[in-house]
């Protein structure tokens, strides 16, 4: 009796082990599945991911060596109307590299599932609705628009991105402002490659880390099948229940509290050679990124700019009068080309002589002019709001960069990628807690970026009621630090009196003077 009972124990351990497994797999649509109305566990929820499912691992050849293969697999359901935006999908893939061949991206298994008469309808995505289009010289864009999508349906598909690109991986985020039900991330890491996981967010994931045994098969030169066999490191990360990411009040930077899994390349060890330590400290992070022919080659090229120099300073001996002539000077000079980064691409001469660059090639113009100059100047490096904040050390958290400059103990920051910055006036999406200042010795240091001055808009009112019972008078407006450039930013296209005119019609007033700085 007891083995007849432990006998049906096992069979519903399996049972429910398989359905867990079909559950979680593409093409395991079911009827209850469609004929849900809202989120069990959020009702407000627009739309939810059943499961998001993710793989990396490595492939081989003899002429590029190992390469990254990262496999996606998405199931969502649309509950209202709101939710189905989720029918368009968008991925960016990068195409920019010099010594690298492009990322290639495949969409497939791309299917909408609907409840008609009782009935599971599945349609398939056609060729008509995958999109593709180049963004800049370094990234592409490939969409998805999911066909017949309507509330009540379920819509899966799946992508695969292969790249050479083994030090940079794509961050694996598991939150998303829908709930997601569940989610897993399985790596194989060869043994020759030590990466760091870095986990963000308060959501509590289950892990594992064994190692393995991996194989690669591949024809030599002569076309000859060979094997190269090594160890390996097999991780697996999982999740369930991971609620919506909402806006809140006070919070700063939703994107640095996103539930996501990111890995660093942390050092290459390869048989019979030297070991490449990378990310372990930032010291470590610092002599790395000046060692980049990208990074300190381009910010030891002067000659070219020196001209120039002397002919702004002429006779100006205050350091601060000067940091302040060449920052002007470049930011009226050069005009950045959208993209940032923290590496030059094309070179800072070729960009000076087109008087376009990206980030880091404006601001490192702008730090070799600096030292000409006589300036203590130093890069920082930055990650922006929307690519959140790199905790560990990181070569690779960071994509933004800007220039700090000593001044008799004063740190003044300066970006003069943007028109309308100012000397410790710094884009918006760069106030992201704090960057690292590195120098070319190895040595850094965390720099706050956040202001500690209160920006002011001040209103200034004098009017007096005249005889017809009518208000005449004035106001005045004057704003300071990031009120101001917040102000000229969102005007840049407006003269004074078209904004004079839209205020007045904001107000309900017609006669009144406005001076604004």
């Amino acid at each position: 009796m007891r083995l007849r009972s432990l006998l049906f124990c096992i069979a519903l351990f399996c049972s429910t082990i398989n359905i867990q497994a079909q559950k979680n797999e593409l093409g395991k649509v079911t009827i209850a599945e469609l004929e849900e109305k809202i989120h069990p566990v959020d009702s407000s929820a627009p739309a939810a991911i059943l499961f998001k499912k993710g793989k990396t691992v490595f492939s081989y050849n003899e002429k590029v060596g190992f390469s990254a293969v990262h496999t996606y697999e998405f199931k969502i359901k649309i509950y209202k109307k709101e939710g189905l935006k989720w029918a368009d999908q968008k991925v960016h893939y990068y195409v920019g590299y010099q010594n690298l061949k492009e990322d290639m991206l495949e969409f497939s298994n791309a299917v909408t599932y609907n409840l008609e008469n009782g009935k599971v309808q599945k349609t398939k995505l056609e060729s008509q609705g995958l999109f593709k289009k180049k963004i800049n010289e370094y990234w592409s864009e490939k969409t998805i628009t999911l066909p017949n999508v309507k509330v009540g349906s379920i819509i899966e598909y799946k992508y695969v991105l292969k790249s050479e690109n083994i030090g940079e991986f794509p961050d694996f985020a598991f939150q998303f402002d829908i709930p997601v039900d569940y989610f897993e991330y399985k790596t194989e890491f060869p043994e020759f490659y030590i990466y760091k996981t870095i986990l963000t967010g308060k959501n509590k994931i289950e892990s594992d880390a064994k190692l393995g045994s991996g194989t690669q098969s591949f024809d030599n030169e002569y076309g000859q099948t060979r094997k190269l066999s090594y160890k390996q490191i097999n991780a697996f990360y999982s999740g369930k229940n991971i609620p919506a990411l909402r806006e809140e009040p006070y919070v700063d930077n939703l994107e640095n509290y996103r539930g996501v899994i990111k890995h660093e390349l942390e050092r290459i060890r390869m048989p019979e050679q030297p070991v490449k330590d990378f990310t372990i400290t930032w010291e470590g992070v610092a002599t790395t990124i000046f060692k980049d022919e990208n990074f300190g080659k381009e910010l030891s090229k002067r000659d070219f700019l020196l001209e120039d120099v002397k002919k702004l300073l002429g006779n100006v001996e205050s350091l601060e009068e000067r940091t302040n002539i060449i920052f002007k000077f470049v930011q009226n000079k050069m005009n950045w080309n959208e993209i940032n980064s923290c590496f030059a691409k094309k070179g800072v001469e070729k960009a000076y002589k087109e008087q376009t660059g990206n980030v880091a090639e404006i601001n490192f113009i702008l730090l070799n002019m600096l030292k000409l100059a006589g300036v203590d100047a130093n890069p920082v490096l930055v990650s922006t709001i929307e690519n959140g904040i790199p905790v560990y050390p990181t070569r690779t958290g960071f994509n933004y960069l800007i220039a700090s400059a000593e001044i008799n103990g004063k740190q003044i920051l300066l970006d003069a990628s943007k028109k309308y910055t100012s000397p410790n006036i710094l884009p918006l999406n760069v106030l992201n807690w704090k960057g690292r200042l590195i120098k070319s010795d190895g040595s850094s240091k965390e720099i706050d970026l956040v202001p500690t001055k209160a920006s002011k808009e001040i209103s200034n009112i004098v009017a007096i009621i005249n005889a017809n019972r009518k208000i005449d008078g004035k106001i005045r407006i004057q704003r300071t630090d990031y009120d101001a450039y917040r102000f000229r930013v969102q005007n840049a296209a407006k003269n004074q009196e078209n904004y004079i005119e839209k205020l007045e019609q904001q107000l309900g007033f017609k006669n009144f003077g406005l001076f604004n700085k």
